[in-house]
């Protein structure tokens, strides 16, 4: 019989700016933006294991205490690049895909974290890569990106200029040809989709999303894409530039 495949979940930290990264340790609703970004990845019900990757020697004390608290593994890589980084990841959890998510989107919607690893499971050998964010039709802040981690070796085995890139995304996106790709999709697409945004990359970003997780997370702890969308509807004053 063959085994189930197995799918680890990692939450990367290395990505978000230097400028706005004391916001993972500010308290959101009672506990750190970082906790509670976990909490919300474990709303999904096909998530099993958890791990962050992060390169901040400072803070890395802090980050691990968040990470055995949640039961999550904690990865500090100092110098190594993402590719070879989420390649021995996978290799620790023997792990036959790794669903990449960003730090800086804190409001990612379980419910595409789910949908995105129940592809990967029912087409394990169908696709190399599954990923919104090549074709953007998610709001910007709900990025989800999983690779097979067979497909990973043979990349950075047979293509030599694989460490150019900075992320998965751009390298599929650049060898879109050779691999098979899902694109995942947004299924309620809005004229002004260009015009949302609800991740981290300034200071005053933090305010906004902070605002909106706690308005939500009272009442709906699982809260998701719509939600938010109702909820700017409702309330105009809360208003984020792209």
């Amino acid at each position: 019989m063959t085994p189930p495949k197995s799918v680890h979940v990692v939450i990367d930290l290395s990505h978000v700016q230097y400028g706005v990264r004391d916001f993972l340790m500010e308290e959101w609703a009672g506990a750190p933006a970082l906790h509670q970004f976990i909490e919300r990845v474990k709303e999904a019900r096909l998530v099993e294991t958890i791990g962050l990757h992060h390169c901040w020697q400072d803070l890395h004390d802090q980050i691990l205490a968040i990470a055995r608290k949640n039961y999550c593994s904690c990865y500090l890589n100092k110098e190594t690049h993402l590719f070879h980084a989420i390649d021995k990841i996978a290799q620790v959890q023997q792990a036959d895909g790794i669903l990449l998510l960003s730090a800086t989107c804190p409001l990612i919607d379980p419910g595409i974290v789910d949908r995105c690893i129940s592809i990967f499971l029912d087409h394990s050998t169908a696709f190399d890569f599954i990923s919104n964010g090549i074709i953007n039709s998610f709001p910007a802040g709900n990025t989800v990106s999983l690779v097979n981690t067979n497909t990973l070796k043979t990349i950075m085995h047979n293509i030599s200029n694989w460490r150019r890139f900075s992320g998965f995304n751009d390298f599929f996106n650049s060898h879109a040809d050779y691999y098979a790709i899902h694109h995942l999709e947004w299924e309620y697409q809005t004229p002004y989709i260009n015009d949302i945004r609800w991740n981290v990359t300034q200071p005053e970003d933090v305010a906004f999303l902070k605002q909106i997780f706690e308005t939500l997370h009272a009442f709906k702890p699982n809260f998701g894409i719509h939600d938010v969308l109702k909820l700017l509807m409702y309330r105009p004053d809360l208003k984020l530039s792209v």
